[in-house]
């Protein structure tokens, strides 16, 4: 009766460690099937980040290429109206010209007549001198200030699409930070939920 108990004890022994030893082969390979799996996991996140980012990167070549073609445009319009309000100042300008050279012309076959009869006359050639100089003057100050009032619009558009162009570059930023963002917590999801399904199959196994 004495040996048949100590075989008992024995074998119940073996037994357990057998148990033990399965138990720690069964979780060297939940841990290798764990690591792998988080390296594939890490893998395929690197990888969709990369196609992310590439995608991202198109869209916003795209957008730039959208926008400096709208820019070129605008700026041949701002060119045109420019080149049409200086023909226009330029044609004003020559009509104002060759009023004033007829009216000159005029005053000289005029002065011509009575010069050296009158000294009312040759005062008032004198006036007509000086009102024909002061036009010429109106003129180019006319000229000079629509040039620098052009130039001064011109220089506004740049500048308002300069900062229009940095908004939709930081609006960018700001998106692809949210996307990234994202993508982490639902990264980090998945693994928790793993890690709960594999400790879920350990405990049903054991």
């Amino acid at each position: 009766m004495a040996t048949k108990k100590r075989a008992l004890s024995f074998s119940e022994k073996h037994q357990k460690l057998v148990d033990e030893k399965f138990r720690k082969s069964l979780n060297i390979q939940v841990m290798n099937k764990l690591e792998r799996q988080a390296k594939n996991q890490v893998v395929q996140n690197e990888n969709d980040e990369k196609v992310e980012r590439q995608r991202f990167l198109r869209v916003l070549q795209n957008e730039q290429f959208e926008l400096d073609m709208e820019e070129a445009i605008q700026k041949a319009e701002a060119n045109k109206m420019l080149r049409d309000r200086q023909l226009e100042q330029e044609e004003r300008l020559a009509n104002e010209l060759a009023r004033l050279k007829h009216e000159s012309l005029k005053d000289k076959k005029m002065r011509q007549q009575v010069r050296e009869n009158s000294i009312e006359l040759r005062e008032l050639e004198q006036k007509l001198k000086a009102a024909y100089m002061n036009k010429e003057r109106a003129a180019q100050i006319v000229e000079k200030d629509a040039m620098k009032y052009e130039q001064m619009e011109e220089a506004e558009l740049r500048l308002r699409r300069q900062r229009e162009m940095k908004q939709d570059f930081e609006d960018q930023m700001a998106l692809k930070e949210l996307i990234l963002q994202a993508a982490k917590e639902e990264e980090e999801t998945f693994k928790k939920a793993m890690l709960a399904k594999f400790a879920e199959d350990d405990r049903i196994e054991l």
